[in-house]
């Protein structure tokens, strides 16, 4: 099969999906006509360098911040938080309240940390009264946590929660946080500034580019406490994924490996448009416009369909739609068929809280984006079509 046979299948399709999401292919496309350059020339401090600064400003951090680029994902910052972070004697507390925050947890446990994890069910956001409790619990056992994870944005479920309230409780009793924002920067104000050590997120979701880099806003008291951890031989070496490493090379605007030079390219293009043309509280302002303009869509479905989680813990970047009762995840296969002869491409659910819900006789999910630069009538032409076939289901 050519190029011609593949364009000819794909060309017309829309991604509705949360992560990798829509792409913009003329931006894509100028990037690609973009000088290629070397990761080690001085080429590269030309796109970094406003690159930092747009992305610090996204992050509504100040110059105790440090802002690094990992060639990878979201995952890799995550696991770099952990394996620099997070010392061999301590304890950690993994907050869930999805498959993500399950991964982040899981990322303490592969890489033999003393780790707790404190879950909330599927659609509710972190209470901070259990959180606390949980805290003064561990603390009383003797084995208070020295840190906690916990994630900004819940892609599976569509659960947002507030940062900044988050970690008045952590700091309050003397741990740090680190955060998983994957799909969350881009799409809602970060809450970083002074409250979190090291917050990571990616390029493939509400920046609305290619995946091919992790992101992370990390302080400078954090970067002591890897540095600390370090060569006091206090956490297992981690190579690839040591935030010092990471952090030396992005001081001199480069990266510690080998990076996708037409992904910085295209960073530094919609960097530019995000904060210079659209403005960073317009773009989250029209994120939370979708939000809305998602769930008063769901109030007109009138058949059983609900928003999974409650307003008022709702994502900004993705909604999360219960279908009625008795639902089970092989029914969205025609749903998918019908959406797909409409060049839409649709998502569903993860499956092992969907299966979960289908031996509890809940209804199963269905993930809406509302992310990157997606437009109100992007987002409109998808919630027509899928009205219709939820309506014949």
């Amino acid at each position: 099969m050519g190029y011609d046979d593949i364009l000819a299948q794909v060309a017309d399709l829309k991604l509705f999906t949360p992560g990798p999401t829509y792409v913009s292919r003329e931006l894509m496309a100028v990037a690609a006509k973009m000088p290629n350059f070397s990761h080690r020339d001085e080429e590269i401090i030309v796109r970094f360098k406003p690159i930092y600064a747009n992305l610090r400003k996204m992050a509504e951090v100040d110059d105790s911040y440090n802002v690094i680029l990992m060639p990878g994902s979201g995952s890799t910052a995550m696991e770099s938080s952990i394996v620099s972070l997070v010392g061999d004697d301590e304890k950690v507390l993994s907050i869930s309240m999805g498959s993500f925050g399950d991964m982040y947890h899981d990322m303490t446990i592969v890489n033999r940390k003393n780790s707790e994890k404190l879950s909330f069910a599927p659609g509710q956001g972190i209470d901070l009264n259990a959180l606390e409790d949980k805290i003064k619990e561990m603390e009383s056992n003797g084995e208070k946590p020295s840190v906690v994870t916990f994630t900004h944005n819940e892609t599976s479920t569509g659960v947002q929660v507030d940062v900044v309230a988050i970690c008045n409780v952590i700091k309050k009793y003397g741990a740090i946080a680190l955060v998983d924002a994957v799909s969350a920067f881009g799409a809602t104000n970060t809450g970083i500034q002074d409250n979190v050590a090291m917050y990571s997120t990616a390029t493939q979701k509400s920046m609305a580019l290619d995946a091919g880099f992790g992101l992370a806003f990390v302080s400078e008291e954090a970067l002591e406490r890897a540095k600390y951890l370090k060569e006091n031989k206090k956490c297992y070496p981690p190579s690839t994924l040591d935030l010092t490493k990471h952090a030396a090379t992005a001081k001199g605007f480069m990266t510690g490996t080998t990076p996708n030079c037409t992904l910085i390219n295209a960073l530094f293009l919609q960097t530019d448009a995000i904060v210079n043309t659209e403005g960073v509280q317009a773009r989250y302002d029209r994120h939370r416009a979708m939000k809305e303009m998602t769930h008063d869509w769901i109030d007109t479905l009138n058949n059983g369909c609900k928003l999974f989680p409650s307003k008022d813990v709702a994502s900004s970047s993705v909604t999360g739609l219960q279908m009625p009762p008795g639902t089970k995840m092989q029914d969205f296969g025609p749903l998918k068929t019908k959406l797909r002869a409409d060049k839409f491409v649709m998502s569903t659910g993860l499956p092992p809280m969907n299966k979960a819900l289908e031996a509890k006789g809940e209804g199963v999910i269905m993930r809406i984006p509302h992310m990157g630069d997606m437009t109100k009538e992007m987002l409109q032409d998808y919630l027509d079509a899928l009205k219709k076939y939820l309506l014949e289901m």
